[in-house]
């Protein structure tokens, strides 16, 4: 399976456009959001133009709790509050938003764990666990930036916005 990792998209409609075309052209089959979606309508956009399965966690900056639970469930994507855990090809995964609550659960026998909230392209390892934070989408304090995990090759690949074709 091929991941998609996003943060911090911060509404920034023009870099999620640029992003969901790129996972159209390279075959990505889920998408992980690690927070800060902010309104609700991003996840229209997102269903519209992507079919697989999406995951992620709230953030700091939203809607109001139950309208972001509304349309997220409406549109078909599996958000909750702070931490979401998934198998996918047997390596265990979790999405949170904030890297102490990354640090805090990285001996839980996770393999990965993304995070965000920095805006800083980040990887560590704790544990046996690592923790990788793909950015900020918006390009908000840094350049615009996402990340990509092949569960098969287990390449993680670090992906500058601007840089895409």
């Amino acid at each position: 399976m091929k991941i998609a990792i996003i943060s911090d998209s911060h509404d920034n409609l023009v870099n999620l456009n640029k992003f969901l075309i790129y996972c159209e052209k390279n075959n990505i089959d889920i998408i992980f959001h690690c927070g800060d979606w902010c309104a609700p309508a991003i996840f229209e956009i997102i269903r519209q133009n992507f079919q697989g399965e999406v995951y992620g966690i709230f953030g700091n900056v939203h809607a109001e709790n139950n309208l972001m639970l509304d349309q997220a469930k409406k549109f078909n994507i599996h958000l909750k509050k702070e931490l979401i855990e998934v198998k996918i090809d047997n390596i265990k995964m979790a999405i949170v938003h904030e890297p102490a609550k990354a640090r805090k659960i990285a001996g839980k026998k996770l393999d990965l764990i993304f995070y965000g909230h920095t805006h800083k392209p980040w990887q560590d390892k704790i544990n046996n666990t690592f923790l990788i934070n793909p950015g900020t989408l918006a390009g908000m304090f840094m350049k615009a930036t996402f990340a990509t995990y092949n569960t098969k090759t287990k390449k993680l690949k670090l992906h500058i916005l601007d840089e895409i074709k």
